[in-house]
């Protein structure tokens, strides 16, 4: 009878907080896509469209920002001001599933996919050459954008970049446990973990986990986070990307030294030394496989360069595209 009664309890408590984040879902999922910031605007795709913000002159090669995960465009808006009054040209895409950018068709979020994507908004913004930043999980989609694009890249910067390297050639990669496996395979239990990974809530507690000083974590800082989940269909987007995130199957780029060995153009590495989601010895890495790269540190930095030093972050980053003038 115990049982059956702690039982009968704990399906009431999941209940409640399933209906608690069901409720808060509709709340926070609360803005139209179409109340983007104004300073930005839709660039259509091959499947929707990626709301796209710019700063600077309309000629020379722009600096093409990728976001991390659960970010979006207006994280990059201080860099892209900063850079504007050094003369330079900067576009930010949303990158879905986060931000004002529209559900993709077949809800692809791989790293081709979303490569190809970039390609066809420059294609359509009349964009040829174009050099790309991409931050922490964006590091994926700056990799694919960098094959669809080809030779119109013309330098890389990596920031705190997450590639799924193992720690040294040979290394076995990581595989994802097979419970989380059949985990992702469940769509109550992808709705029910995204509506959690995009929940209010938790923004200040994981920008807490990454931010080495945690001073720097204020509510404007927690807004705009907040914000980049806030649009109309995040939690189902977040749903169909989580098992890339968790439990990706496609380790090919990952796992192939020889694809960093082929990088021709100037790379800049940037990393926090205090970096805990993407640790040090993944920018050495990155260093040693990539021909004639660059790698700086920002000293008591975490995973969030371009946020926790600014002004150093805008210094590393001047003195790359100075080449590019």
């Amino acid at each position: 009878m115990t049982i059956r009664l702690f039982a009968a309890y704990g399906l009431v408590i999941l209940l409640l907080g399933l209906g608690y984040l069901g409720v808060s879902l509709a709340w926070r999922e609360r803005r139209d896509l179409s109340a983007a910031p104004a300073s930005g605007r839709q660039v259509p795709t091959g499947d929707g469209f990626l709301y796209a913000q710019f700063r600077g002159a309309q000629t020379g090669i722009p600096v093409v920002f990728i976001h991390g995960t659960a970010a979006w465009s207006e994280n990059w808006i201080p860099t892209m001001q900063a850079l504007e009054l050094e003369g330079m040209r900067s576009i930010a895409f949303d990158i879905p599933p986060s931000g004002a950018s529209s559900t993709p068709k077949g809800a692809d979020y791989g790293r081709a996919a979303q490569g190809q994507r970039i390609k066809q908004a420059l294609d359509h913004l009349q964009i040829g050459e174009a050099i790309l930043a991409g931050h922490s999980f964006g590091g994926h989609v700056t990799f694919g954008a960098y094959e669809a694009l080809g030779d119109r890249v013309k330098g890389l910067i990596l920031v705190a970049a997450a590639t799924g390297l193992p720690t040294q050639q040979g290394d076995p990669v990581t595989e994802a446990p097979g419970w989380l496996g059949a985990l992702m395979k469940s769509e109550i239990a992808r709705d029910f973990l995204a509506s959690v990974f995009t929940h209010r809530f938790f923004t200040k507690p994981v920008l807490k986990m990454s931010i080495h000083n945690p001073a720097i974590i204020t509510p404007e800082l927690i807004g705009v986070y907040r914000d980049a989940v806030s649009f109309e269909g995040a939690n189902q987007r977040f749903a169909d990307w989580l098992p890339l995130l968790l439990t990706p199957t496609d380790h090919s780029l990952a796992t192939n030294d020889d694809f960093y060995r082929a990088i021709k153009v100037p790379t800049l590495i940037v990393w926090g030394d205090k970096d805990n989601l993407t640790p040090p010895w993944q920018a050495e890495r990155l260093k040693n496989l990539i021909p004639g790269s660059r790698l700086e540190y920002l000293e008591n930095v975490g995973h969030f360069p371009h946020i926790e030093d600014p002004v150093g972050f805008r210094k590393v980053l001047m003195n790359y595209l100075n080449f590019f003038k």
